[in-house]
């Protein structure tokens, strides 16, 4: 008996047995093993070798007029089963089973391939083409209609990775957008430098909100616009409203915060 007689012999006794376990009980390599496998296949009469790195190996009764797909039904069961469909595809499987691939699908890998290098995909190298071409992938891919399952969860997996990586883009996009809108014009450019030099000038900005001047207003208008808002605010000095002492509060403070950083007496 020679060594494939006895691996099929081994296999038949104990269905399911994983191929390390083979490989020790024979002392052979991986690359031994799958090649007496293949050979073994190659003599069988309307059977197949079915090698799972979870459910071992097994030898399955297929019929060539049926999806040559397998399916696992459990141990109780007895492990793999042909599909009952019917082939609809020239590699002899079904839908579900087959590994057909439509020829846009193809051509989009392709150019995918071609912007991103012989990679997987995934949104950070995405991210590294212009936005404009990241949602013509995506507009492209949503277009493609799968022919197979597999090639269906081919293209939800792309899809992901395409959104998540357009999301990106358009993040930075919205960004660079805010930041263009918010520049500063030319003619305030050296006023804005100068003043951004003192970070004290910056933090008592809401002072003068508060006392309702600008910071170009002399001591005479600050003075006039604090004695305003205290006659509208401070709770003696008020006609009948009651006051309030809380902005009052802030307003004095304010206006002693101005006082202090104009140097004014």
């Amino acid at each position: 008996m020679n060594l494939e007689e006895m691996l099929l012999r081994f296999i038949l006794e104990n269905p399911g047995s994983l191929k390390n376990l083979i490989s020790d009980r024979f002392s052979l390599s991986d690359y031994r093993l799958n090649r007496a496998l293949r050979h073994i296949e190659r003599n069988l009469n309307g059977s197949c070798v079915k090698c799972d790195p979870v459910n071992g190996v097994w030898i399955v009764e297929t019929d060539p007029d049926k999806c040559l797909g397998l399916e696992w039904l459990g141990l109780d069961r007895g492990g793999f089963r042909q599909c009952c469909e019917k082939p609809a595809f020239p590699d002899g499987r079904c839908y579900h089973h087959s590994d057909a691939e439509s020829l846009e699908l193809t051509a989009f890998k392709r150019r995918l391939s071609y912007l991103i290098g012989p990679c997987d995909p995934k949104p950070w190298s995405l991210t590294q083409l212009p936005l404009h071409t990241v949602e013509e992938l995506f507009q492209t891919l949503r277009r493609i209609s799968p022919i197979t399952q597999k090639e269906f969860d081919n293209r939800l997996d792309l899809l992901r990775v395409i959104v998540a990586a357009r999301a990106w883009l358009k993040w930075k996009d919205q960004l660079r957008k805010r930041e263009a809108e918010g520049r500063i014009p030319p003619e305030f450019e050296q006023r804005h430098k100068a003043s951004s030099i003192n970070s004290f000038e910056y933090s008592i900005r809401k002072y003068y909100l508060i006392l309702e001047i600008t910071p170009e207003s002399t001591k005479e208008e600050a003075l006039k616009s604090w004695k305003r808002l205290a006659r509208l605010y401070h709770p003696d000095a008020s006609s009948g409203t009651g006051g309030n002492e809380e902005k009052m509060k802030q307003i004095n403070y304010a206006k002693d915060r101005i006082f202090r950083f104009k140097r004014w007496d």
